[in-house]
């Protein structure tokens, strides 16, 4: 059996963005009509989305893309439990993904390659791991700023172990794991 080459390679990755990007259209035009109304098979929808880009996107080596996409496939598995709800803020935060991952397969179509400075999508990771889906800016009663401080160290530990096994090592304390799925 041969190893394909580079141009059946940048083929797959074509097919692959302009699938990944139809089924992100979709998922899109599903948060809109999940804000209107909490439909769980809208939920598992819009799971299957983001678990088969994370999928193709680990086949493909596209490891910046795959982590982002199983962070958000862990914040809808809560949704999916019923750990937390989604409200108006937080579908604004999952439009902001979905727009993150929008303008990585862009990258990528035109690339053949991730965006390695993606700032935006960085701290949308952050804001993942730290609990600031919801508009920190806004009068959400929710946000994190409302947060007492017990509760942001119980949510910094957590997610902390949650990255150290996503990465498959420790990471110290004091640094910030987000920056690990960037390296």
């Amino acid at each position: 059996m041969s190893t394909p080459d580079f141009d059946d390679l940048e083929e797959i990755i074509v097919e692959f963005v302009v699938e990944a990007k139809e089924n992100v259209d979709n998922a899109i035009s599903d948060l809109l009509d999940l804000e209107a109304m909490q439909d769980m098979e809208v939920v598992n929808r819009i799971f299957r989305v983001i678990h088969t880009i994370k999928g193709n996107a680990s086949m493909l080596c596209l490891s910046r893309l795959e982590s982002f996409c199983h962070r958000l496939e862990t914040v809808f598995s809560e949704y999916r439990s019923g750990e937390r709800t989604i409200s108006k803020s937080e579908v604004d935060f999952l439009l902001e993904c979905f727009d993150c991952i929008n303008s990585q397969l862009s990258y990528i179509s035109d690339n053949i390659e991730e965006d390695a400075s993606s700032a935006v999508c960085s701290g949308l990771l952050k804001r993942m791991d730290f609990g600031l889906e919801h508009d920190t800016h806004g009068s959400d009663d929710t946000n994190y700023q409302n947060v007492n401080d017990a509760e942001k160290i119980t949510r910094i530990n957590t997610n902390h172990k949650e990255a150290q096994k996503s990465i498959g090592r420790s990471i110290p304390e004091s640094k910030e794991y987000c920056d690990e799925f960037e390296t």
